[in-house]
């Protein structure tokens, strides 16, 4: 077979983004992209041998009942100057797929998934060497450090090596199985059903629509600002938004893990995104889309629930996962929740904080939350005027206008700068409380001492809390 044009693997998967599975071979990350990745099992103690005098084959093993080759980048990859120099025998074979063509491929581990613009990929070498597999690289983390990325259809026709038997057998698991046979070789259309990206949640399986992960990233500083219910961590900043992270392990009735997450799953859904704490990657998944019934339950997070060997793998209904979660709502753009809701302004967000009570007000005029310098506190506990220095400009300091607050000078702790008909204002407040997303708090109206107040309620620990919500004005100078 003629590889010298095969086309750069980095194709555009969804929109202009492809999906990666990341893993190590001879101690070195390789990326490869998910279309041609089926799934990942045990390395055989032994493989069988099959004479041949060169080549990168390492063995033959049985999966599904048919013979199946396997492979090393030996050939190709010098070990990595920290790799082991005697590696262990237990690593993992990558079953690789090319239409009907399937081989092995011996690796160490599976590093992770990744989504990446496919503008991104970059084509090195343009020789069209058709000796090698490695033309393309890509820089998948935050190290800078570039990935080289694997052709499968080049490993296949260098290895000369691939076998064509890639139909189900009878009883085949759900994650084995593919497309019925045709007379296709490498190169041929993938076969049927979706890639799933799986990981372990606690002691749960999960498994996510590998076209909705966005990112696998290392844990990152987390902001506590959001109201703590059904497992929500706090907000985390990715690509420029504010992505809410939470732990599935009460949502999906898991025994948690002691040990700290060791990687976030950001999963994108249209303009929404939110982060996952797994404890594991999982290899991936290759599932006919009728493995299993859809679920009874309506909006259900798990939508179908798989037998994998002797564990149970559950599948996540991404759409109903962002139904559950309206924090979701705070990692959309401004301009994406007006056209949502009309030509007009958005839903906005809250600030919850104390001032002789709880209440709540629109953040759309807030510049900062700063602490109460201790030279103000004597002035304020006095009524004498007061003013901050708040880069390098003063700011003068009032009491908030609404006469339903009644915090007494002693008790505030914090100062919070709006602007305000065009000029700033700082006003004394007890303590900020939690922050609420555009749209994910329900807003009605009701009297309090004598004049309609809007109140929003959200949902915080199971409970429902309510909150007046007053403007952030100064109190005139009197």
């Amino acid at each position: 077979m003629d590889t010298r044009h095969a086309p750069p693997p980095a194709r555009a998967a969804r929109g202009n983004t492809q999906v990666y599975a990341l893993v190590r071979a001879q101690g070195r990350t390789v990326a490869i992209a998910s279309e041609g990745v089926r799934q990942a099992v045990p390395r055989p103690a032994a493989l069988a041998g099959l004479p041949r005098r060169a080549g990168a084959l390492e063995g033959m093993m049985t999966l599904d009942r048919q013979v199946l080759p396997v492979v090393s980048l030996a050939a190709w990859l010098a070990p990595a100057a920290d790799a082991d120099p005697d590696p262990p025998d237990d690593g993992l074979v990558l079953l690789l797929q090319q239409g009907e063509a399937r081989i092995g491929l011996a690796i160490e581990a599976v590093v992770g998934v990744r989504r990446l613009p496919a503008d991104q990929a970059r084509r090195l070498c343009h020789d069209d060497r058709p000796d090698e597999l490695f033309h393309s690289a890509a820089v998948f983390g935050s190290d800078d450090s570039a990935t080289p990325i694997l052709d499968p259809q080049r490993l296949m026709a260098l290895a000369g090596t691939w076998v064509a038997e890639a139909g189900p057998v009878a009883d085949a698991g759900p994650a084995e199985a593919g497309a019925g046979p045709s007379a296709a070789g490498p190169g041929a259309p993938a076969q049927a059903g979706s890639r799933w990206a799986c990981f372990r949640i606690g002691d749960a399986a999960i498994g996510l629509p590998a076209a909705h992960v966005g990112e696998l990233l290392r844990p990152l500083p987390l902001r506590k600002e959001l109201l703590s219910h059904d497992g929500v961590r706090g907000l985390c900043e990715w690509r420029g938004r504010l992505v809410p992270v939470v732990d599935l392990c009460g949502a999906l009735q898991a025994l948690p893990d002691g040990a700290s997450p060791a990687w976030w799953c950001i999963v994108c859904v249209g303009d929404r995104a939110i982060g996952l704490m797994v404890q594991e990657v999982l290899p991936l998944a290759q599932l006919a889309d009728d493995a299993a019934p859809a679920p009874t339950e309506a909006h259900a997070l798990v939508n179908r629930r798989l037998v994998q060997g002797e564990g149970l793998l559950q599948l996540i209904d991404v759409e109903a996962l962002m139904q559950r979660y309206g924090e979701t709502a705070i990692s959309m753009g401004p301009s994406t929740t007006q056209r949502r809701h009309g030509t007009g302004a958005p839903a906005p967000a809250y600030m919850v904080f104390e001032a002789g009570g709880p209440f709540a007000a629109e953040v759309g005029g807030v510049q900062a939350v700063v602490p109460m310098p201790a030279e103000l506190r004597p002035r304020l506990e006095a009524g004498l005027p007061a003013t901050l220095q708040w880069r390098q400009q003063p700011v003068p300091v009032r009491p908030l206008a609404d006469a339903l607050v009644g915090l007494a000078a002693q008790a505030a702790r914090q100062l919070v700068v709006v602007r305000t008909a065009g000029q700033l204002v700082a006003l004394p407040i007890g303590g900020v409380r939690a922050m609420v997303p555009r749209n994910t708090a329900s807003r009605q109206r009701m009297r309090l001492r004598g004049r309609m107040v809007e109140v929003i309620t959200v949902q915080t620990d199971g409970e429902l809390a309510s909150y007046p919500v007053v403007a952030l004005e100064g109190a005139p100078v009197s």
